[in-house]
């Protein structure tokens, strides 16, 4: 603490064993001779020690304060830039990424107490500790609204444009955005909109977006909400609406050319059945028939029951689909994609049953009969394949339009 450096030479040359031993000592604080020396600015003393380059220079550098906090932690909230341009070239063991009781590593600390200097120190030595969160979730810049550091909030943001790190959120849900808006700091809510490229409809925990915050405040400031619509800021539920519009025009062409082709598919089963139709009048005889009639309304009625039946509910759910489309302007988007996600599920799926049961009816009896015997396999094939599409719709639903 005092910074003799005589005695400290004299101590190492009298042996290692004896200096490793000094070295490590604490007083009552729990703080070695490193610590001391990173605190007080004694820079010939913080070399010396750096300089053993042994066992003792290794643990000092790792030994912890009481509060968890290493030579790196205390150089900076003392803001000893020249003990840091010594510390940072010889941190072992990442010292950079240590975080102290409160889970926070140096650069925190820096960004907290408005260290700038420092700050910039450190983001040059170990950017990829800029990155790190706190333990409660929240990253460098949040701390920076927090603790109203608005010069060191635009110098990280000056320095790291990594959009995932911009758009991070705490344990609340909430971006830096949101938080600035909630302790209404107005100067970094425009400076974070203005300046960089943070998601200004970004959802919190509670699906509010910044905008809902500033709605929600007794004392808006016009030039915060100014801002804010200047970047096309929406309340959570607008948001929501224009995802699903955004997600309906980019699918809409691909969604009526499969419709169309399910309907067409259906009018051509429905006009064509399996195995064709007769040719000619019988009205006596064991099997009378006119010409144009299905065959197999005659060979299997059955099936051609249950292909009429799903060819219908095939070619009317396609075309509801596209009548859906063209009329959307009429409907709600929050409407509209569920209805069509079901219209389209329904003619799937019977527009399959309708192939199945055209299937069956022209196959041979042999074949027939073998497919009795196995009717359980495709039966089950066909719920495992409506189970993976309903749950693909909604994994999909679910991942477009829930909260990012």
């Amino acid at each position: 603490m005092f910074g003799k450096l005589e005695v400290l030479q004299v101590l190492i040359r009298i042996g290692d064993q004896l200096a490793f031993q000094m070295c490590l000592a604490c007083d009552r604080n729990g703080r070695n001779a490193l610590h001391l020396a990173a605190m007080f600015g004694k820079l010939e003393v913080l070399q010396v020690l750096i300089r053993m380059r042994n066992q003792a220079a290794s643990q000092m550098c790792l030994a912890f304060y009481p509060d968890d906090r290493n030579p790196l932690h205390l150089a900076t909230m003392h803001a000893q830039l020249e003990v840091l341009q010594v510390l940072i070239p010889n941190a072992v063991h990442h010292m950079c990424l240590a975080r102290d009781r409160d889970g926070r590593n140096p650069l925190h600390l820096a960004a907290m107490h408005g260290k700038l200097e420092v700050l910039r120190q450190l983001i040059g030595a170990n950017f990829p500790a800029a990155l790190q969160k706190t333990d409660g979730g929240g990253t460098i810049l949040h701390l920076c609204v927090k603790y109203n550091q608005l010069e060191a909030l635009k110098l990280i943001i000056d320095r790291i444009k990594d959009r995932a790190f911009l758009n991070a959120k705490n344990e609340d849900g909430m971006t830096v955005l949101h938080l600035a808006i909630y302790y209404g700091n107005k100067e970094a809510v425009i400076y974070i909109v203005e300046n960089s490229k943070i998601k200004v409809n970004s959802k919190d925990a509670n699906e509010k977006t910044g905008f809902d915050l500033l709605l929600g405040q007794t004392d808006i400031d016009p030039q915060v909400k100014s801002s804010l619509l200047k970047h096309e800021a929406l309340r959570g539920t607008y948001v929501f609406k224009i995802k699903l519009q955004k997600w309906l025009e980019k699918r809409r062409d691909a969604i009526m050319v499969v419709a169309s082709l399910i309907a067409t598919m259906a009018f051509q089963a429905g006009i064509s059945p399996p195995g064709g139709v007769w040719q000619d009048d019988l009205l006596d005889g064991p099997n009378p028939h006119k010409a144009g009639e299905a065959l197999m309304a005659l060979t299997h009625p059955k099936y051609f029951r249950v292909l009429i039946v799903s060819n219908t509910i095939a070619i009317v759910s396609s075309l509801s689909t596209i009548i859906l489309l063209m009329g959307r302007s009429h409907f709600s988007s929050r409407h509209l994609v569920p209805l069509m996600s079901f219209a389209m599920l329904v003619a799937v799926t019977t527009i399959a049953i309708t192939f199945a049961a055209s299937l069956v009816s022209v196959a041979p009896r042999d074949a027939r009969r073998q497919f009795r015997d196995t009717s359980v396999i495709p039966l089950i094939v066909i719920m495992v394949w409506i189970g993976w599409i309903l749950t693909t719709v909604y994994k999909i639903t679910k991942k477009k339009f829930s909260r990012k």
